[in-house]
């Protein structure tokens, strides 16, 4: 058979490095000496002809050899830089959700503006610790720079599984101290103050939202995931499957953190509203002259409730209610004669409202592993990190009980 001209060839075609497979579809291999092995892409040309796009193989084929070369399929010749964005890939593929990789992606770019361009068999711990130095002289918080230092040190982590280090670096970097940071949580009192501000306000769905929360402990997006087919009006449940995730407008649904469906039990105060908002609903819905079908999203803002409230909507609007909440208090104290104190400020997030719920279950008495099964912890132990100064508090309760039981 002839020799074809451009971009064809003969079929089946093989020359160094690059094997036509198929029509159109090639194997492109390049030698890594340094880890001694094959390394192995392909290329498809959108015309599946044999020989069609071999200009475009043999092009591909040359970028091969040139990554392999910088060091871009591991090896000591590889960058810092290069394993994060590797590894962040990998997370994506593998089903990180879409806002883990968005703040990954914040983070990978403090990293190639600070250790990023060093050559892995360069890095040294040393180096790590002046990066975390002049994060903390740039201002950054302490949390903030641990956030940096564990995608960095899960990078190494993973970078050694693949063969790229031999060591991982970052266990003996020294990471700034973070102080334990008391919660804020708001006292029944003022739970009960935004329950009722927001129900006079112009979306009093809120209201509905911060009971759920304070007394289920959802997260934020679980609530906005949470479907009317997800209560068990009957038997008094509420089942958690999937949460809704925004990355400014992108937005979808994923399953709850820790992939975890949890069914938790639902008190009459909870069911009572939920009960009050359906009803109010369907209202909404017959003038609209629209249905709300039986899996519609229980908080979405359409009358039919075809699609979710955004997480960084109830955020917002949550904002708000404690704004003007801060305003009517700080007005009350100076009526009455007194200064404005820091008592005074209404400093929650609408997280907050989950540690509302977890310091009440545990003030109570009710087990950790309760508590952290309610929640959705993957760990007890997490639930007990969170909470170890409720905890401390009520073994201190718990020794005055018993110093007080031999009482004479």
């Amino acid at each position: 058979m002839g020799t074809m001209s451009g971009e064809e060839a003969s079929p089946g075609l093989r020359e160094t490095g690059i094997r036509e497979r198929s029509p159109g579809s090639y194997e492109l291999r390049a030698y890594n000496a340094e880890k001694g092995r094959q390394e192995t892409t392909t290329y498809v040309h959108s015309r599946r002809e044999w020989g069609a796009g071999i200009r475009t193989a043999r092009s591909r084929r040359a970028q091969l050899v040139a990554d392999i070369a910088a060091g871009k399929y591991g090896g000591s010749k590889g960058t810092l830089g290069y394993l994060v964005d590797a590894y962040i890939d990998q997370r994506e593929r593998t089903g990180a959700s879409p806002t883990t990789i968005r703040g990954y992606r914040s983070i990978a770019r403090a990293v190639a503006a600070g250790p990023g361009p060093k050559k892995l068999d360069k890095l040294s711990s040393r180096d790590l610790d002046g990066w975390y130095a002049d994060l903390i002289a740039g201002e950054m918080t302490p949390a903030t720079v641990h956030h940096h230092h564990r995608l960095v040190f899960a990078a190494l982590r993973q970078g050694r599984k693949w063969g790229w280090v031999a060591s991982n670096t970052a266990e003996l970097a020294t990471v700034p101290k973070v102080p334990r940071s008391e919660l804020k949580v708001p006292p029944p009192a003022r739970v009960v103050a935004l329950i009722d501000h927001a129900e006079l306000s112009r979306a009093p769905d809120m209201a509905t939202i911060i009971v759920t929360a304070a007394l289920t402990g959802l997260r934020r997006g679980e609530l906005c995931g949470l479907r009317w087919s997800d209560i068990d009006w009957d038997g008094q449940t509420i089942t958690v499957q999937r949460s809704v995730w925004q990355a400014g407008k992108d937005w979808g649904v994923k399953d709850p953190k820790s992939h975890q469906v949890r069914v938790i039990p639902a008190g009459p105060r909870v069911l009572a509203a939920l009960t009050a908002w359906r009803l109010r609903a369907e209202r909404e819905a017959r003038a609209a002259m629209v249905e709300v079908a039986d899996d519609a999203y229980a908080f979405g803002p359409d009358p039919d409730q075809a699609v979710p409230k955004m997480p960084d909507v109830i955020s917002r609007r949550f904002r708000l209610h404690c704004q003007a909440l801060e305003e009517v208090t700080a007005e009350e104290a100076e009526e009455s004669g007194r200064a404005v104190t820091v008592a005074d400020r209404w400093p929650y997030r609408f997280h907050d409202l989950r540690h509302y719920q977890a310091t009440e279950l545990i003030a109570a008495g009710l087990p950790m592993v309760t508590v952290s099964r309610r929640l959705g912890h993957a760990k007890v132990s997490t639930t007990s990190d969170i909470y170890a100064h409720d905890t401390d508090a009520n073994a201190l309760l718990a020794a005055g009980a018993l110093d007080s039981g031999l009482a004479r």
